[in-house]
């Protein structure tokens, strides 16, 4: 029996030379197993399988060998479990070799960002050595200086005199305009809940 030769990834025909297990997949404690990048056995049982379905008659082993380089170079780094998520959608949908990385890459684009976030190595965060002392303490005398210097108002209503009594009543028209509402935009609304009624 001849020795299997791993310089042509394919094998003879087209067909893979040899098939292995997929890389333990599992959930990750640490960023490095989450992050392990598929391994060349991942990468030839993964993007082999793609090929063969979608290959043309006309394609040669040598055509077969440049397409898995590439194809692996392209998705260098991915992790196994989601190359072998990526390839069964591929293995799915596609129907000739130039769809396979595309449709691998759109599979996990997502879940591979959101991996790599998630394990990206934080800012360390510095923290006070507690809240800062205020050296002085404004009064509400100063408060208010300080209001009268720069035109602020806290009450800009407090002209309005309050209702008085128990029943409290709405607004009349005089009350908006003693507030700034547009006398125009109060017979604009008052004719829109005519028309409505």
């Amino acid at each position: 029996m001849a020795d299997k030769d791993d310089s042509n990834p394919t094998g003879s025909g087209g067909l893979p030379a040899h098939r292995s297990q997929p890389s333990q997949i599992r959930p990750w404690a640490d960023p490095q197993e989450a992050l392990r990048p598929a391994t060349a056995d991942d990468f030839h049982r993964e993007l082999t399988g793609c090929l063969i379905l979608v290959a043309p008659a006309g394609m040669s082993d040598d055509d077969r060998t440049e397409w898995l380089i590439a194809a692996r170079a392209t998705l260098s780094g991915i992790p196994a479990d989601l190359l072998v998520r990526g390839a069964a959608v591929a293995r799915k949908y596609c129907d000739h070799p130039s769809k396979i990385v595309a449709t691998i890459m759109r599979e996990v684009e997502t879940p591979w960002e959101t991996r790599k976030r998630a394990h990206r190595p934080e800012t360390p965060v510095e923290y006070s050595e507690g809240p800062r002392q205020i050296a002085e303490v404004v009064t509400p005398a100063q408060i208010a200086e300080i209001k009268a210097e720069f035109g602020i108002v806290t009450q800009p209503f407090g002209h309005i005199a309050k209702p008085t009594g128990a029943k409290p009543r709405n607004p009349t028209r005089e009350d908006y305009i003693a507030m700034g509402v547009d006398p125009a935009n109060l017979d604009r609304i008052s004719d829109q809940s005519e028309e409505a009624a």
